[in-house]
């Protein structure tokens, strides 16, 4: 297993290049760049007061607004510290025996598992195909590997930002139900994906071998305070990863921030609004420099392939953090990632790209 490494450090970047931490421009981390939902500014303010009191342990207002949001039963839902926890616990819950991830995909399901000891397969996708998996390839590859009776999917998938549509998620739901085996459905980017999507919790059924992650980080952009939560419908899956749940593992500030984010209409306009506009800008510009191989996103994350290893450390140089995607499986370092940011950050990062390419170009 590669070692792990993730964006968004501009702390340790800034001090290594002697800079201050806003003089960088982060493409490494995806984030919405909007920031998170300043109506909620006074109500996080109001809730410092309850800092001396344990949150309720049940979490009981939390789990109704979501459940609210998707129209299912609070006894559906599980809250965590983040996605990357409520991942873990999910992972200790299943009676995994061999488990199988996506090459590339995010490197901690692997990690989680090897924790407890589990195999770990891969399961290659092309760049050819542009990363995108073939169902069919996978139920017959889950056929002739009887072992494995877990799987971790992403959708969309970090960092290719591939998406699997909901047919063939519905015909790997039937399969894991009929072979007894049981999917983890991380939907991290799901509310950033372009066009929009529904998630897969509005397709769940009581019987399906399946538990939905999402993860309120990257829409809300508060990576600082953590919230992330799950989904089932079957009710023993939904018993094993309660039992391994610690107790108030989610904050006061997180609480209070959970039960009003589904009511920020402005804010979450705003934020589609700009995912649907400005990622589609930036895959069209990226994929004007003719040095570079970009890769198809849904979401708000660009993969492409670039023809030098040091291209990291060349942005650095005009202040630009992006994600090198060596540490992917099925990647090489060749391969990066950026954010999806603003107008003006965006064609920022294109000129520069365009500047570095040229100039490696010329060497």
């Amino acid at each position: 297993m590669k070692k792990v490494h993730h964006g968004g450090n501009v702390e340790a970047t800034a001090k290594r290049l002697g800079i201050l931490q806003d003089q960088l421009l982060d493409f490494s981390a995806n984030i919405n760049p909007l920031g998170y939902p300043t109506s909620l500014k006074s109500v996080l303010v109001s809730a410092l007061d309850r800092l001396p009191q344990y949150p309720d342990p049940t979490y009981a207002a939390l789990r109704s607004a979501i459940a609210q949001h998707f129209a299912i039963n609070a006894t559906q839902v599980l809250v965590s510290n983040g996605g990357a926890q409520m991942l873990d616990e999910v992972i200790r819950a299943l009676p995994t025996n061999e488990a199988v991830v996506l090459a590339p995909t995010f490197g901690e399901y692997e990690h989680y598992f090897q924790r407890q000891q589990i195999p770990v397969h891969h399961f290659y996708l092309k760049a050819e195909n542009n990363f995108e998996l073939d169902m069919v390839a996978l139920l017959n590859y889950l056929l002739a590997h009887p072992a494995i009776n877990t799987l971790c999917l992403t959708n969309p998938n970090n960092p290719s930002g591939s998406l699997i549509d909901q047919k063939a998620l519905e015909a790997l739901t039937a399969f894991c139900n009929q072979h007894d085996r049981y999917l983890i459905l991380d939907e991290a980017f799901i509310d950033l994906a372009v066009p929009a999507v529904p998630s897969f919790i509005t397709a769940l059924q009581s019987n399906d071998h399946v538990v939905v992650v999402q993860s309120v980080t990257k829409f809300y952009a508060i990576p600082g305070l953590r919230l992330g939560y799950a989904v089932t419908k079957n009710p023993a899956m939904y018993r094993s990863i309660m039992a391994q749940q610690n107790p108030w593992s989610v904050n006061t500030l997180a609480d209070v921030f959970g039960q009003l984010m589904y009511q920020q209409t402005t804010f979450n306009q705003a934020t589609r609004h700009w995912v649907e506009t400005t990622a589609p800008q930036l895959l069209a510009a990226l994929a004007t420099i003719p040095q570079l191989r970009v890769f198809n996103s849904h979401t708000n994350f660009i993969l492409f392939q670039a023809p030098v290893t040091n291209l990291k450390e060349r942005l650095l140089e005009h202040r630009i953090m992006i994600r090198q995607c060596d540490d992917y499986e099925g990647l090489d370092a060749t391969f990066y990632r950026v954010a999806v940011k603003d107008q003006a950050a965006n064609q920022q990062l294109v000129a520069c790209l365009r500047q570095v390419c040229e100039e490696v170009e010329r060497q």
